[in-house]
């Protein structure tokens, strides 16, 4: 009888998925990074990381800011898991180059990422073209 309330329970979170299914399991013999959601971020939130695939969450916000001490130029990983897009810049106060993170979209790596854009156009503003980890300074809710 428990068990098929815990069934019946999970049919409801599961939003009406009917049938048995398999949870994600975990290999030893994966070799290559997690891709999975990053931990440790809330709904609506962007979530900054000082480390790589998504570890050791350092700060989130549900609005635009400047990174915290302690979390500002320190960054590894980057979670946006609100519904708009957020600039990440090389700046406080959204100065100079930034990077356009998509709703629901990381970065897991950010030795891989670079700031592409500046505010007036073209590749002529302070950090433009430096490489994001360990120079994110501030987060723009667009």
């Amino acid at each position: 009888m428990l068990a098929a309330l815990v069934l019946s329970s999970l049919g409801i979170l599961t939003l009406g998925v009917t049938g048995a299914s398999a949870a994600p399991t975990t290999s030893s013999s994966v070799t290559g990074p997690y891709v999975g959601q990053p931990e440790g971020c809330n709904l609506g939130f962007f979530c900054s990381y000082n480390g790589g695939n998504g570890g050791n969450l350092c700060f989130q916000a549900n609005y635009s800011t400047n990174f915290p001490t302690g979390c500002a130029d320190q960054n590894d990983g980057a979670f946006n898991y609100s519904s708009v897009p957020v600039n990440l810049y090389w700046g406080f106060n959204d100065y100079g180059a930034y990077y356009v993170l998509p709703a629901g979209h990381y970065l897991l790596d950010m030795t891989q990422n670079y700031f592409d854009k500046c505010p007036s156009g073209g590749t002529s503003c302070a950090g433009y073209g430096q490489i994001m980890y360990d120079n994110v300074e501030a987060v723009l809710f667009t």
